[in-house]
């Protein structure tokens, strides 16, 4: 591949010192690119110029750059690219001080791809979809601004599987695994792998573990009335981190997986189990 979107997060490349020079030695190989910067209050998904036909991305940042990124691509299903800034990340491959060798690596097509499964959330409220969304890591249900718990209905291939009170629900992907839904105390899957991990946080239940379901599985979160009417409550969805979407009583969070895929490029051997036995040396 010889045409690349570079995309960097500035707080991490400060005042992009090593985003210039991945773009200089892009330029030294006779090799195109389209370079989009931002920091983790703006987002420039603007610059992202739409026709431009990348073959690969090049990515400067942590994990929470590569997520930016798939939005940022959207359905576009090319090779992404991650060069760690900061501590070692589940998405990001390759050290800076690698650029050089990975980008001749991507240059002469020599890598593997680890294919990485989204899951589709989409939001229904009066029996219409307002949002629809792919996310890589999580969909994310909480509840916020009040001390009363959150009470959802989980609904697995039209069936109804279980009611819950609880502070919220997460809904992971293999990938997402280790992100959220380890700190709530779900299980870690190999990212390779198709789930739908389906764990509750802080449950006023007994039933408080992790479900697991197949990536064909439709899983529907349907937010129930508060336990004040009066009082109310505030529930939000968020995917892969993202903006925040209010819901109401009544709304329904569908989630399966995606027909689109995330293509994460690697250069060197190094499994998914060396990375993990790394982070867990660090806790």
């Amino acid at each position: 591949m010889r045409k690349f979107a570079v995309i960097c997060n500035i707080e991490k490349d400060i005042n992009g010192g090593l985003c210039d020079q991945v773009c200089d030695y892009l330029e030294e190989k006779d090799c195109e690119y389209c370079k989009i910067t931002y920091t983790n209050r703006f987002a420039s998904e603007e610059s992202l110029d739409r026709d431009y036909d990348a073959e690969g991305a090049i990515v400067l940042g942590g994990d929470g750059t590569i997520l930016r990124t798939v939005r940022f691509l959207g359905d576009r299903q090319i090779p992404i690219l991650g060069i760690n800034l900061g501590h070692l990340g589940y998405l990001t491959s390759v050290d800076k001080k690698e650029y050089r060798l990975a980008i001749d690596k991507l240059i002469d097509d020599d890598y593997d791809i680890s294919e990485r499964m989204l899951i589709r959330g989409f939001i229904k409220r009066d029996g219409e979809v307002i949002k629809t969304v792919d996310s890589l890591n999580d969909i994310v249900i909480s509840r916020s601004g009040t001390l009363s718990t959150l009470n959802y209905d989980i609904i697995v291939n039209g069936r109804m599987l279980k009611s819950y009170s609880a502070d919220g629900v997460i809904l992971s992907t293999p990938t997402g695994s280790t992100a959220y839904n380890l700190s709530a105390g779900g299980p870690i899957a190999f990212p390779e792998g198709k789930l739908i991990i389906v764990t509750p946080v802080s449950p006023h239940t007994l039933m408080n573990r992790s479900i697991i379901f197949n990536a064909s599985d439709e899983v529907v979160i349907k937010i129930g009335a508060p336990h004040d009417i009066k009082e109310g409550q505030s529930v939000s969805v968020s995917f892969d981190g993202g903006e925040d979407v209010i819901l109401k009583t009544g709304d329904e969070i569908y989630a399966s997986s995606s027909a689109e895929k995330v293509k994460l490029v690697l250069i060197k051997e190094q499994s998914f189990l060396d990375v993990l036995y790394t982070k867990m040396k660090e806790n």
